[in-house]
C-alpha cells in the first residue's frame, strides 16, 4: 500500500490557480495550456524575484540557478528589460 503523495504549498497554490482558470474557460479556449501556464508562471516568478532582489540580476541568476546570460535573455523575452 503506497502512502499519499504530500504536496507542497506551492504545488497546492498552482493546483488551485489551474482549477480556477479551467472553471472559467471553454474547451475551445484551451490550446497550448502548458505553454500558457509556463509563460505566466515564469513571468510572475521573475517579477517577484526582481522586486525581492532589488533588480540585482547576479543575485536573481544565483537564486534561479540560471546563468546571467540566460536570465537576461528571459528578462528581455518577457519585456522586463530591453
Amino acid at each position: 500500500m503506497s502512502r499519499p503523495h504530500k504536496t507542497s504549498k506551492l504545488q497546492r497554490a498552482v493546483n488551485e490557480a489551474v482549477d480556477r482558470y479551467l472553471s472559467h474557460v471553454e474547451d475551445y479556449e484551451l490550446g497550448d495550456l502548458y505553454g500558457l501556464v509556463t509563460k505566466e508562471a515564469e513571468k510572475a516568478l521573475f517579477n517577484r524575484l526582481f522586486v525581492f532582489t532589488g533588480g540585482n540580476q547576479s543575485r536573481m541568476s544565483r537564486i534561479l540557478g540560471l546563468s546571467r546570460i540566460t536570465l537576461k535573455k528571459k528578462l528581455v523575452e518577457i519585456g522586463m528589460i530591453k
